[in-house]
């Protein structure tokens, strides 16, 4: 019988663990951490956004490359009896309202794999053709070991890239907020709704309604981290966002109609327009306040069906781990469960 490992409990990690275990294939699956899908019990802000009516690949980088399912992870849970609401937004929950209802199925699917907690894998090596994971010898093996983004841990997840002398692309945070030139620390706390411009050398790259919260040095917001998903090397070119704030108001009637924590800093400075006021960018915050990070293993490295191109029907990887990050909406997990699950399938076919 054939011997299978998957590298991470996450997402793909453990949508891959219930392809196997629906095909009666035990795996074993290896987690880092004391906990299994510990980013899908935070997202969505404990709601979990797991996919999104609109999937369009102009809201991903690089997605549009690989051949799978987009909505096989939608039919797991149907065929499961979990339903799934959408909000005016495209943007899909479960009818529950909690991540605990999706982690506790898939959690629940994956009964019959053996998962190994607090594991460390930091090394994998292909030995007459077997692959070599933890003084184990397994037909096949999948990736799954997620990125740095919102993660407190020293575990690196891009490990095997030297040890399988694998491409990679340099990681920076996506999905995350802005440091600012200008000094804003008076309009720390605030939150009010926006039309968010961003530019590069002054042409318009951008632009989304939404709700932006002041930091001490920066700016943060769903609105936010979705026009930083159109940034790049922001220390090295001229970025610089356009907030119009209440576009309804004029300088007239602001002193009872506005925060008091704005009207109190345009006092201070006088020249600021609050429907033209620009904030130059200096970088974006750590990867550690990021929900997802650009960069990761090259998909030049991969087949269309997750196999690695080095390492054909030995090989797979999935989830965050590639070099393929999407906007706020559930793509990025949409991606995670269904190139899990395609994965998976390729890994069992003969």
């Amino acid at each position: 019988m054939k011997k299978y490992a998957i590298i991470g409990a996450g997402a793909a990690g453990m949508a891959a663990g219930v392809i196997f275990n629906l095909n009666n294939v035990s795996v074993d699956i290896y987690e880092a951490s004391n906990k299994v899908l510990r980013k899908v019990f935070a997202s969505g802000n404990g709601r979990c956004n797991l996919s999104n009516l609109n999937l369009d690949s102009s809201f991903y980088h690089n997605e549009d490359y690989f051949h799978y399912d987009r909505y096989a992870f939608l039919n797991l849970l149907n065929e499961n009896n979990l339903e799934v609401i959408t909000d005016e937004e495209g943007r899909m929950y479960p009818l529950s309202n909690t991540s605990k209802s999706v982690c506790n199925l898939l959690i629940d699917l994956n009964k019959k794999n053996n998962i190994y907690l607090n594991t460390s894998i930091n090394n994998i090596k292909v030995v007459d053709n077997k692959v070599l994971i933890a003084d184990k010898l397994y037909d096949k093996a999948l990736i799954t070991t997620g990125s740095l983004a919102s993660v407190n841990a020293s575990y690196n997840p891009y490990f095997f890239i030297d040890d399988l002398s694998l491409n990679f692309n340099k990681i920076r945070p996506s999905l995350v907020g802005f440091k600012v030139k200008e000094n804003i620390k008076a309009l720390q706390g605030l939150r009010v709704k926006v039309k968010a411009s961003l530019y590069k050398d002054d042409d318009l790259i951008y632009e989304e309604d939404g709700e932006v919260t002041f930091r001490s040095d920066g700016v943060s917001g769903i609105v936010i981290f979705n026009l930083s998903f159109y940034c790049d090397d922001i220390k090295n070119n001229n970025y610089y966002l356009v907030l119009n704030m209440y576009p309804n108001l004029n300088n007239e009637v602001l002193k009872y109609n506005v925060n008091p924590l704005l009207y109190n800093y345009l006092k201070v400075f006088k020249d600021i327009d609050i429907h033209n006021f620009k904030l130059s960018l200096l970088d974006f915050y750590s990867l550690k306040e990021a929900q997802s990070a650009n960069g990761g293993l090259v998909i030049k490295e991969i087949n269309q069906n997750f196999s690695l191109k080095k390492y054909p029907n030995l090989l797979y990887v999935a989830g965050e781990v590639i070099d393929v990050d999407a906007k706020c909406g559930g793509y990025s997990l949409n991606f995670a469960f269904n190139s899990g699950i395609k994965a998976a399938l390729s890994m069992l076919e003969k």
